[in-house]
């Protein structure tokens, strides 16, 4: 069994069936009981979590009933019947371990990346990590503290995927970060640290040409979504590897007599898009894939 929070809220069975709880706040009570997997939730939590601070007049009562129809949920896709703890007197837990939960084996994967000092293997491991996302974290619960910690988690993906661009480009798959980066831009608000990134990947992959238009776009979005533009050691950093751009770095060619997915060897990264929105393809046999997320 599994909890997903990638996405649209729901319980995997052990047959990889999706099994969905009827109302949005059996949703959004399942999502704060599995961030806190393992751990004793209040009642009062729960409560501020699934009603914005504004509870009905029998809020525990209904919360009762709430935890009833997901704890049959869980059981139903498999979990062992205590899954769902009832502490009348101090709250409610849930019993399983982290790794059942999509969003904590994103953040394991992630830790372990940053942590890996091969490029390769962290590149695979950013990719595993990323690949987990099915769209927007808690796509369908539709209240304020959803969408706080939804804002949260995309942040971590956006963090993981420029982590992802910056291995990419010290094993030399400067085109890889590049097309990334640009699909990244599409779904996120600029930031200096992402422009950077695509800046060098774009100069350092051959394609200074489009750095003017890649900025272009970028400070317009900027702007429209966070009334800011970029610094002025972006724009700097623009014309200099515009007006003197860097040799392009091109990786060395491999043997293709693996197809296998999510490998990587001899400074090429290969990731698929399972779980994800799109996959771009940026040189020869190299592609990036990037959850749709805004």
């Amino acid at each position: 069994m599994e909890i997903r929070l990638l996405g649209p809220v729901e319980i995997k069975n052990d047959h990889d069936s999706p099994v969905r709880l009827e109302r949005a706040a059996q949703r959004g009570l399942l999502a704060a009981l599995a961030l806190r997997a393992g751990r004793l939730v209040s009642a009062d939590t729960l409560i501020g979590c699934v009603w914005d601070g504004d509870p009905p007049e029998k809020a525990p009562e209904t919360l009762a009933h709430y935890v009833r129809a997901v704890r049959a949920a869980l059981t139903g896709a498999g979990a062992e019947p205590g899954v769902l703890a009832n502490r009348r007197l101090t709250g409610y837990e849930l019993h399983v371990p982290p790794e059942a939960v999509d969003y904590h084996r994103f953040a394991a994967l992630v830790r372990d990346a940053a942590r890996e000092t091969s490029d390769a293997e962290s590149a695979h491991l950013y990719t595993r990590a990323i690949d987990l996302w099915r769209g927007d974290a808690l796509a369908d619960v539709g209240t304020d503290w959803a969408e706080r910690q939804a804002h949260r988690m995309r942040q971590e993906l956006t963090d993981a995927s420029c982590a992802l661009f910056r291995r990419q480009m010290a094993m030399g798959a400067h085109a890889a970060a590049a097309s990334g980066v640009t699909a990244l831009l599409t779904e996120v608000t600029p930031t200096d640290e992402i422009i950077t990134i695509g800046l060098e990947a774009l100069a350092h992959s051959g394609r200074h040409a489009d750095i003017e238009q890649f900025l272009t776009d970028a400070t317009t979005r900027m702007w429209r979504l966070a009334a800011a533009r970029p610094s002025e050691a972006i724009r700097t950093l623009a014309s200099r590897l515009t007006t003197d751009p860097p040799t392009a770095h091109r990786p060395p060619r491999e043997s293709h007599d693996s197809q296998d997915v999510d490998h990587e060897s001899h400074g090429r990264v290969q990731q698929t898009a399972t779980n994800c929105g799109n996959a771009y393809q940026a040189g020869r046999d190299q592609y990036v894939s990037i959850p749709r997320y805004h």
